[in-house]
C-alpha cells in the first residue's frame, strides 16, 4: 500500500497559527485602546503622558507585524480512496479531523 494512491487531495490552503491570531487580536486591542486613551487624556494629564500611550500603541502595532509575518499553516483536505490506516497517514501529516472519508489534515 502506497500513501499516495490511497488519498486524494480536493483543495489545500494557508492558514494563521493559534499563536499568531492570538498577536494579532492583542495587538489590536492594544492600538485602538491607547491610541484612544492617548486622545482622551491630552488635556488632562497633559502631552507627555500621551506619548507614552503612543508609545504603547507602537508596541501594538509591532506585536500585529509580528503576528502577520509567522509562517503560516498549510491544511489539506483529502478524500480516502479505499481502506487507510491513519497510521501511515500521521507519519506525514497532523490528522486534524476524520469525517467519514474526509481527512482534515495539516502538514509538518
Amino acid at each position: 500500500m502506497t500513501l499516495t494512491g490511497e488519498l486524494i487531495q480536493m483543495n489545500a490552503h494557508m492558514e494563521m497559527s493559534a499563536g499568531a491570531s492570538v498577536l494579532v487580536v492583542i495587538g489590536a486591542i492594544m492600538v485602538v485602546g491607547f491610541s484612544i486613551s492617548a486622545i482622551v487624556y491630552y488635556g488632562d494629564c497633559g502631552w507627555k503622558f500621551s506619548v507614552v500611550l503612543f508609545i504603547l500603541a507602537a508596541v501594538g502595532i509591532s506585536l500585529m507585524v509580528v503576528g502577520f509575518n509567522k509562517p503560516k499553516e498549510q491544511i489539506i483536505h483529502a478524500c480516502a480512496n479505499g481502506p487507510i490506516s491513519l497510521e501511515q497517514v500521521a507519519v506525514k501529516y497532523d490528522i486534524i479531523s476524520v469525517d467519514g472519508k474526509e481527512l482534515t489534515l495539516r502538514v509538518r
